[in-house]
């Protein structure tokens, strides 16, 4: 979810390359938009977000880990650490 509230509250490059405030997503795009979002782990691992973004409010509406590679102990221990994993 973490990384979906960052998706969320980032400006907005429109299809002509134009920076947006992210309350003018609302205008540009359907209501809600699926955006992916990544981090890497320091053992190299990356693991990717899809996001569901309600883009009235730039709220997150869900956030679902995709299929990657299997995560290491250490994988899980950096991502608790840094807020990244619900339990």
């Amino acid at each position: 979810m973490k990384l979906c509230q960052q998706v969320a509250a980032a400006p907005v490059t429109s299809a002509t390359g134009l920076t947006m405030d992210p309350r003018e997503r609302e205008g540009a795009a359907p209501r809600t938009v699926w955006e992916h979002a990544h981090t890497q782990t320091p053992g190299g691992t990356i693991v990717e977000v899809s996001c569901a973004i309600n883009t009235e409010h730039s709220a997150v509406v869900s956030a679902q880990p995709l299929n990657g590679v299997p995560l290491t102990d250490a994988d899980v221990i950096y991502l608790r650490a840094q807020g990244l994993c619900r339990n």
